[in-house]
């Protein structure tokens, strides 16, 4: 199989990866497929930053495009689509029932119905490049916008 930089998710007797323009799902010790879905276009180039969450039964895939699904991660049916998620060059981090991911603002989707209630913009009108880091214990985002470091209010939009 075609795979991508994005680190393989294993979950029990399966392996969920990108690859080409899908995600796939397989038996690890076999190869054989279990089952495909296509995410992105044609260009396996949108995988590069991508990853790939696991949240209760539900697989949670955003390719570097404008779009974020979820997945049944045993049939690989779609749960919902959010075609308006905007482009994101970092890793997506869940916590709790909120997927967290960067771009020009800092930005968190519901995961259980892919609706936007959380969005930040940087103050210095810059973009944030990485991954957001969440406190666990009072729920504060801590993002860079490669100019400053911001502690933002776990507040919903």
């Amino acid at each position: 199989k075609i795979s991508s930089t994005a680190t393989p998710v294993i979950s029990g007797n399966k392996v969920y990866f990108y690859g080409g323009d899908k995600v796939h799902c397989i038996h690890p010790a076999t190869g054989e497929d279990i089952w495909e879905f296509q995410v992105g276009g044609s260009n396996a180039l949108e995988f590069v930053s991508s990853n790939i969450l696991l949240h209760d039964d539900m697989l949670i895939a955003k390719p570097d495009s404008r779009s974020m699904y979820a997945l049944d991660k045993e049939t690989g049916q779609q749960v919902w689509y959010n075609p308006q998620t905007m482009s994101s060059p970092s890793a997506m981090t869940i916590v709790s029932d909120t997927v967290y991911f960067t771009g020009y603002y800092v930005n968190g989707v519901d995961v259980n119905t892919g609706e936007l209630v959380v969005q930040y913009e940087s103050p210095s009108n810059g973009v944030f490049l990485s991954s957001v880091g969440i406190n666990p214990g009072n729920g504060y985002i801590y993002a860079s916008d490669g100019v400053y470091l911001y502690c933002l209010e776990p507040k919903k939009i």
